[in-house]
C-alpha cells in the first residue's frame, strides 16, 4: 500500500469496526505466503485507526507442528482424546485439541478448574491417572463432560520453569505403563524449545505493540494540547532541557 491509497474494503470495515466500538480489533491475515497478526488501535477523537502488524508465521508454524504432533502421539498411545494447555498469567489456556469439541480450543482455565495441569506444574513431572473416579481432587464435573475415564499428561517447559501441560484422555480405565510416560516426557521435552521460542517471540510482539499504542495516544493527546494552546490570546512556547524550543503557539 502506498500513502494516500483507499484501504480495501476488508481494512475499511475493521477501521469502521474497531471506531465505532470503540476498541481494539486483532485479526490475523495471510499475505504472500506469510502470517501476519495485525492490532488496529482506534483513536476516536481524531476519528482514525492505527494498524500494528507483525510476522508470526513461526509462531503459527510451531502450533500446527504441536497440534499434529499432540494428535499423532494420542493416537499412537491409544488415547481417544488430548490438547495443550499453556500457561498464560495465572490460568491454563487451551492452544490445541484433539478428539474434544472445537470449543473447548481457546478454554480458559484455573488450577482448580483443571487440577491435573496444577498437578503437573507444581511437580514438573508426568502424571498419570488410570482411573479418575478413584482421585476424589479431580475435577469430576469436567471429567465427566468430556468423557474422560483416564489421564496421562506431561509437562512442557525449559529447566525449572512449566510453560505448558500436553494431556492424553481416555474413555476408559487405562493402565498406562512406565515405558508410555517416558514416552510423553521425553516427546514434550524435545518439543519444548520450539514452544519457548513461539512463546518469547509472541510476549516481544505483545511489549511492542503495546510501546506502539502508547507513543500513538500520547500523540493524539498532544495533538489535542497544542490545538487548545493555539487558541489562547497570548504566545505560549514550550521548551527542553537544552532550551530548545518544543512548541510555539500560532
Amino acid at each position: 500500500c502506498e500513502v494516500g491509497e483507499r484501504a480495501s474494503p476488508f481494512w475499511q470495515d475493521v477501521a469502521e469496526r474497531a471506531l465505532e466500538s470503540p476498541s481494539i480489533i486483532t485479526v490475523q491475515r495471510t499475505y504472500a505466503g506469510r502470517e501476519y497478526a495485525f492490532t488496529v488501535v482506534p483513536i476516536p477523537e481524531e476519528n482514525y485507526a492505527n494498524v500494528y502488524g507483525a510476522d508470526v508465521t513461526e509462531r503459527v508454524l510451531t502450533e500446527q507442528v504441536l497440534r499434529q504432533t499432540e494428535a499423532r502421539l494420542a493416537r499412537a498411545l491409544g488415547a481417544s482424546s488430548g490438547g495443550i494447555a499453556l500457561r498464560e498469567a495465572d490460568r491454563w489456556v487451551m492452544r490445541a485439541v484433539h478428539g474434544l469439541p472445537q470449543e473447548t480450543l481457546g478454554l480458559s482455565m484455573t488450577d482448580d478448574q483443571t487440577p491435573v495441569s496444577g498437578q503437573v506444574a507444581r511437580t514438573r513431572a508426568a502424571i498419570a491417572i488410570p482411573d479418575a473416579r478413584q482421585r476424589d481432587w479431580l475435577n469430576a464435573e469436567l471429567m465427566e463432560q468430556y468423557q474422560v475415564r483416564a489421564v496421562l499428561a506431561a509437562p512442557l517447559g525449559l529447566q525449572d520453569r512449566v510453560i505448558g501441560v500436553m494431556s492424553f484422555n481416555y474413555e476408559r480405565p487405562a493402565a498406562l505403563t512406565d515405558a508410555e510416560i517416558d514416552f510423553a516426557t521425553k516427546l514434550c521435552a524435545s518439543l519444548s524449545p520450539a514452544l519457548e521460542n513461539s512463546r518469547l517471540y509472541e510476549a516481544e510482539r505483545r511489549a511492542r505493540e503495546r510501546a506502539e499504542m502508547r507513543a500513538a495516544e500520547l500523540e493524539a493527546s498532544q495533538d489535542r494540547i497544542n490545538e487548545i494552546l493555539n487558541q489562547t490570546p497570548f504566545m505560549l512556547t514550550r521548551c527542553s532541557r537544552d532550551l530548545r524550543y518544543l512548541f510555539v503557539s500560532r
